[in-house]
């Protein structure tokens, strides 16, 4: 056991000293994290502040995938509408309207034809008045009642004759109503209804899981760019810790009171905090640029809008052990500082 960890620490110190002869470290300070700070980013450094309420009226507003379910459930709605009024009669009304130059006139009979009419009036009035005259009282004063009236009907008949038939005015309007009520069909009719109706269950399920998606993509991509900010701020963080190790680190070596490898040690975790730290960022423009999009439309795009989630991350606190027990993990950690430890309590 002693052997390996012989052999690790000499992997360890002939590694770093070839770091140490081919490329040699410079003292570090905090320009290079402003410099990081003041780098160009893509998006505007006021974003809109947006809750998660707030960025699902959006979406329903804006996000197409679910205008589009919107739509065909309609679509569906109407058709399972058609398919019951399909059990009503079809009813057609149909009109026109027509103008005549002139109204259409009949005559049935000619001037001559009239004419040969009166003629025939009046000798049926002198046929019967000429037997009844030569017949005592009463019935002589019969033939001139009836003569009379035949002569009145004649010329009323004549009156009547002489005048034309309308047959049509000018404006014509005609019109027809027809019903077709379809007694029996074979049942298609009632199949028809039930597949309508079913299919526009289907298209509002449909649009109910869509929009559950939706909205757990959301969330997804809220709190996970509301995750990717607090990261970033913590990596920030840490990696201002490990330039303020390194530097103490260097500081330290100048005074003898530490070895090279641990200014090693030192630089090789700052390197690895500043390269984290890179990656955190370009994950928070990544997520950043994903929310954007999801809240764009066809007249707003994505390049154009930049938001900022309004939520935070709320972390319960833990106890943490005590200070002893750190103190413990670091000597065990570091034989130089346990060898140190041990010399003390030697004087």
């Amino acid at each position: 056991m002693a052997q390996n960890q012989v052999l690790r620490w000499a992997l360890l110190m002939g590694l770093l000293g070839d770091l140490a002869l081919s490329d040699p470290l410079e003292p570090t300070d905090f320009n290079i994290l402003q410099a990081l700070k003041a780098s160009p980013k893509i998006f505007s450094t006021h974003p809109s502040p947006i809750s998660l309420k707030q960025a699902w009226d959006m979406v329903l507003s804006n996000y197409e995938g679910i205008k589009a379910q919107d739509y065909a459930q309609k679509k569906a709605k109407k058709l399972s509408t058609a398919a019951k009024l399909s059990f009503l009669p079809e009813i057609d009304l149909s009109a026109f309207y027509v103008h005549l130059g002139k109204p259409i006139e009949l005559q049935p009979f000619s001037a001559s034809k009239r004419a040969q009419i009166q003629e025939g009036a009046r000798g049926l009035e002198n046929s019967l008045k000429a037997p009844l005259a030569h017949m005592p009282p009463p019935l002589n004063g019969l033939g001139n009642v009836i003569g009379g009236a035949v002569a009145q009907g004649t010329s009323g008949l004549m009156g009547l004759l002489s005048e034309p038939f309308l047959f049509s005015k000018q404006n014509v309007v005609m019109g027809a109503l027809s019903i077709i009520y379809p007694l029996y069909m074979g049942g298609a009719r009632f199949y028809m209804s039930k597949l309508a109706s079913l299919a526009h269950k289907d298209s509002m399920e449909v649009s109910r899981l869509k929009r559950l998606s939706t909205f757990q993509e959301l969330v997804k991509i809220y709190y996970g760019l509301v995750l990717n900010i607090e990261v970033l701020e913590v990596l920030k963080g840490v990696e201002e810790g490990h330039l303020k190790h390194y530097q103490n680190a260097l500081k330290r070596q100048k005074a003898g009171q530490i070895a090279r490898v641990e200014v090693l040690s030192a630089s090789v975790a700052y390197e690895k905090s500043k390269i984290k730290t890179m990656q955190a960022r370009d994950s928070l423009e990544v997520a950043t640029l994903a929310f954007n999009t999801i809240l764009s439309s066809a007249n707003m795009p994505a390049s154009k809008l930049h938001f900022a989630p309004t939520a935070h991350l709320h972390l319960r606190a833990k106890a943490l052990p005590n200070v002893d027990f750190f103190i413990q993990e670091t000597l065990s950690s570091y034989p130089a500082l346990k060898s140190l430890a041990i010399k003390q309590k030697k004087c």
